[in-house]
């Protein structure tokens, strides 16, 4: 069977010569090559947020050598027994690549490295190829031609707003979704006086998606004022906190589903 260990801040390996890691700490514990185990429980630098938002460990692997070269917030990721396999998981039948399918591009002055794409190739996903920790991620809108824009500002985010998107997707008794107009800068506000602000993203679905949570809640609005039209997405960890939040909106909108789900 093999061996677990569980580092926390306190306790981070470096183990340079036998796994291969180095997480960015200047902290070295004394394992030989022999003893280091397949599986490592550890706490992350870049993508912790993620994982506690799902409430899973962090179990890292031998990340296969061509990680070496990219960002450390990706390699961080893609050395997750399961980084890939969470990706299809929280998407709408999206496609994850594995490092070694990852697809350079050319773009302007940029280097992107594209790394899942829409599962009907409507849109693509890359982070840019830099020397940040934690690069930025673009969206390839509706290629060909390319019209790659900016999707957020670091690959964390990008994996933190996926995993908080699709949070409750796999039960849909625990999803509701309205459309309305364009979200005004005076709903902006009151919806950032009553919820959290979380991550907004910008490109697709929407020009800019925004979010916010309040306890097991979570808001997801794709916004475009340019198409004149809002989509929310509620979730809620019961169906009786769904029903709440979504009576507390059903005025904004003029379709919604389920119809049987507002008193």
């Amino acid at each position: 069977m093999n061996r677990r260990i569980l580092v926390d801040d306190k306790l981070a390996p470096s183990i340079l010569n036998g796994g291969r890691f180095s997480w960015g700490h200047n902290r070295i514990c004394n394992f030989q090559k022999s003893d280091i185990p397949f599986l490592i429980l550890m706490k992350l630098q870049f993508h912790q947020a993620s994982l506690d938002l799902i409430k899973s460990d962090a179990f890292m692997t031998d990340p296969p050598a061509l990680l070496a070269k990219y960002p450390p917030s990706v390699r961080e990721w893609y050395s997750l027994a399961n980084g890939v396999s969470l990706l299809t998981q929280y998407s709408n039948q999206d496609v994850p690549l594995p490092p070694e399918k990852f697809v350079p591009h050319e773009y302007k002055d940029k280097e992107l490295i594209e790394f899942m794409y829409e599962n009907q190739g409507v849109v693509w996903w890359a982070f840019e190829f830099n020397e940040l920790d934690d690069p930025p991620v673009y969206i390839n809108l509706d290629p060909p031609p390319d019209n790659w824009v900016l999707c957020c500002d670091r690959f964390s985010t990008f994996i933190y707003t996926r995993l908080f998107d699709f949070y409750h997707w796999l039960d849909q008794n625990n999803i509701v979704m309205g459309s309305g107009r364009p979200v005004g800068a005076s709903m902006e506000k009151n919806l950032q006086n009553e919820f959290s602000l979380e991550p907004v993203t910008y490109g697709w679905p929407g020009a800019r998606q925004i979010r916010f949570s309040q306890g097991g809640i979570k808001i997801t609005i794709h916004d475009d004022s340019q198409q004149s039209i809002s989509n929310w997405y509620f979730s809620a960890d019961s169906p009786e906190a769904l029903r709440n939040i979504f009576n507390h909106f059903k005025h904004l909108f003029e379709w919604y589903h389920p119809h049987d789900l507002a008193d």
